[in-house]
């Protein structure tokens, strides 16, 4: 599993997590990692853009 695979595989638990229990301790972990995922991305594309 690459990095933005892991990111994403806890994002989705997290989450899973959350609606199972709605602990708010669980939300501003998957929030978080909501976060990662969303900077991840966004230096993808701002690294793909700056190639062409």
């Amino acid at each position: 599993m690459n990095e933005f695979e892991k990111l994403v595989y806890e994002m989705r638990s997290a989450q899973i997590n959350y609606f199972r229990t709605r602990n708010g301790d669980v939300l501003q972990l998957s929030k978080k990692f909501e976060k990662r995922v969303d900077e991840y991305l966004r230096d993808k594309i701002i690294n793909q853009q700056t190639l062409f």
